[in-house]
């Protein structure tokens, strides 16, 4: 319900600037900045997350706040609907930009505009499409074990090219988390993650670490 996302997405504006005080106060502490106060502040987090792994909370405020209509959306799509989604995103914000950046000549004019297809969506999307209509097995178990180390042996390789290409400056081209490596990377673990049957002492473990990660992650870079 609109209710129900929008409790979330307070829930973590209210996470975003408890945490984002901590690292503003700390970087006056540590002199990075002259003067403070509650403008100053607010300004602050509207311009740019005070801490580097926050980029990940604004984006996921924007979701959280797309969610009910996307939630609609989803309701009526067939598994070919989410195919051709997550097919076009993939290609277009995954896969062209590596392409662009290998060959300049296939730059395309920036008139294009795909607003529907969007990586973080289609990224919700593949995991529905995982839980919904792919069936483990034994098989695809050991293809996403291989799919996530070819990804990572594709993405330090073309790093280290990268790196000695620039002579050890503005080597992290294939960064993005928006690009094929890393949403294949990500959908592997997902995949993997989400057949594991782990019962007893272990289960309990693996809840209690795991309600403790949003918090590692907010105060990660103190």
């Amino acid at each position: 319900s609109y209710k129900k996302s929008f409790q979330r997405v307070w829930r973590m504006l209210l996470g975003l600037c408890i945490f984002s005080l901590g690292y503003y106060m700390f970087q006056w502490v540590l002199g990075d900045r002259v003067t403070i106060g509650i403008v100053d502040f607010f300004l602050a987090v509207l311009h740019n997350p005070l801490s580097l792994a926050f980029w990940y909370l604004y984006m996921y405020i924007g979701l959280l706040i797309m969610m009910p209509l996307l939630q609609k959306l989803v309701s009526v799509l067939d598994k070919q609907d989410c195919e051709y989604i997550i097919g076009l995103s993939l290609l277009i914000n995954g896969v062209w930009p590596i392409l662009e950046h290998w060959c300049p000549a296939l730059t395309s004019t920036e008139l294009f505009d795909f607003a529907l297809f969007d990586s973080y969506v289609a990224m919700l999307m593949i995991g529905y499409y995982i839980k919904k209509y792919v069936v483990a097995s034994k098989r695809l178990n050991i293809l996403a074990l291989i799919g996530f180390v070819v990804c990572v042996i594709f993405n330090v390789l073309m790093t280290y090219h990268e790196y000695l290409l620039k002579g050890g400056n503005d080597y992290l081209v294939y960064d993005p988390c928006v690009y094929l490596p890393i949403i294949l990377e990500g959908a592997c673990v997902f995949y993997l993650a989400s057949n594991i049957s782990i019962k007893g002492n272990w289960l309990k473990i693996i809840k209690l670490v795991s309600g403790c990660t949003l918090g590692i992650f907010l105060i990660s870079d103190f």
